[in-house]
């Protein structure tokens, strides 16, 4: 059965892809009660754990930039669209959220350059450390500041 975009005639559908290996999965203890940033979020963790299944499954290089690429176009958006948020509410603490967005993408910058240069477990560690450190350091705190100053 093939499901039809409105935008076009007689295109299938394709959902898109979930990683099998899940380094980290998503969980709704993330969500900052923004239909917008959650969704965002979800999609950059689920393209996190797919760069980590195709690199350790040995996809080729193009692929893994290539992903490495499209990650990097979301995570620019979704700051964007938060630290847009953040400045409509008020958010007294945006310039530190603007610091932490800055180095979590100079880290994701980093991983993309570095997962050619290091073996399977150096590499592992590092999508780990970076998932971890988004979801759990930047999420359940900076992103937390959202919830407090969004009209609800």
């Amino acid at each position: 059965m093939f499901v039809f975009s409105h935008y076009s005639d007689n295109i299938p559908y394709s959902p898109p892809r979930v990683a099998r290996i899940e380094l980290v999965p998503w969980d709704d203890a993330y969500s900052v009660d923004n239909p917008l940033i959650d969704s965002e979020h979800r999609e950059i963790v689920r393209l996190l754990n797919l760069l980590y299944e195709d690199w350790r499954s040995g996809a080729s290089r193009f692929d893994i930039l290539a992903l490495h690429d499209e990650l990097m176009a979301n995570f620019e958006l979704h700051f964007a669209n938060e630290e847009e948020m953040l400045v409509r509410y008020g958010c007294p603490r945006l310039g530190e959220h603007v610091v932490e967005h800055i180095k979590l993408t100079a880290e994701l910058r980093d991983i993309g350059q570095s997962l050619f240069s290091c073996d399977q477990d150096e590499g592992e560690a590092h999508l780990r450390a970076f998932l971890r450190m988004m979801l759990d350091e930047h999420v359940r705190t900076f992103d937390r500041d959202l919830m407090t100053v969004q009209p609800h």
